[in-house]
């Protein structure tokens, strides 16, 4: 059942949000498009005269709907999936989905793993749009793939096994980082949802508290790295630390963001 849960809302949130990572992958080919032929743009200067102003213009317009395209791509992922969550499980769906045969984990977890799977898509396809404009830049094709083959070389000349251990831990850290944000979300408003009035505002008060909470122990742990690591936290061994150690912190939360969510909603939800 939590399959179908799970395909069901990636259809509910990619009617949405598909066409928008398209339209942001678009942007960034008409961006690279318009610099190439704006005769008063050269070397991402722009350049206003009686003979190119009409390019500089167009181009300054189209790079400022790029700018914003991108942003909203962002942004509006994690507001849709909140609001997913909200719609579905708290508000007047809810009486229909809290019935079904599944489990209020399950039905959780449904909407975690989406929310998590196109917010992680949304920066990929934001990283797409900007590449694609970088081809602007280059005279071919085949230059762009050179400077990325000697950024790389350059990249992991020296690396050693402690440098590839660190990287490895931040793309694990990113991760969970999105996990960890969206259940911050849920048991915000799993509490929030759980009182007879001003639901919304009292869900939006405790996720500033949850917020709060996780700065703090945040940067009382990274205090305590600093003085064992004798104020050197540019060091490997400071680096591993400091990110295993926000590594158990966010799952640790996770954990508690996760059983408050499913506690409340199972036991505490007002749908009224």
């Amino acid at each position: 059942m939590l399959k179908k849960l799970f395909r069901y809302e990636l259809k509910a949130m990619g009617r949405l949000l598909l066409p928008l990572y398209g339209a942001t992958v678009l942007m960034g080919i008409i961006s690279a498009v318009v610099y190439s032929f704006s005769p008063g743009v050269s070397n991402g200067i722009i350049t206003i005269d009686s003979s190119s102003v009409v390019g500089a213009t167009i181009f300054t317009i189209v790079m400022v709907m790029q700018v914003m395209l991108t942003l909203s791509t962002i942004v509006f992922s994690y507001v849709f999936a909140i609001y997913r969550f909200k719609k579905n499980l708290l508000d007047g769906e809810g009486y229909l989905m809290n019935t079904l045969p599944v489990t209020t984990g399950q039905n959780i977890l449904a909407k975690l793993l989406a929310a998590s799977l196109f917010e992680l898509l949304a920066i990929i396809t934001v990283l797409l749009s900007w590449f694609l404009f970088a081809f602007a830049s280059t005279a071919t094709i085949k230059d762009l793939w050179d400077y990325i083959a000697a950024g790389l070389r350059n990249l992991f000349v020296d690396v050693t096994v402690s440098d590839a251990l660190i990287l490895i831990e931040v793309i694990i850290l990113v991760l969970v980082a999105f996990i960890q944000s969206n259940l911050m979300f849920y048991a915000s408003m799993s509490v929030g949802y759980s009182s007879n009035g001003r639901k919304l505002l009292k869900s939006i008060g405790m996720y500033v508290a949850f917020y709060m909470a996780s700065q703090i122990v945040g940067t009382v742990l990274l205090s305590i790295i600093s003085i064992s690591a004798g104020g050197n936290i540019e060091s490997n061994a400071a680096g591993h630390m400091i990110l295993l150690t926000s590594l158990i912190f966010s799952v640790a939360f996770s954990i508690g963001y996760w059983f408050l969510t499913k506690y409340f909603m199972k036991n505490k939800l007002n749908l009224q």
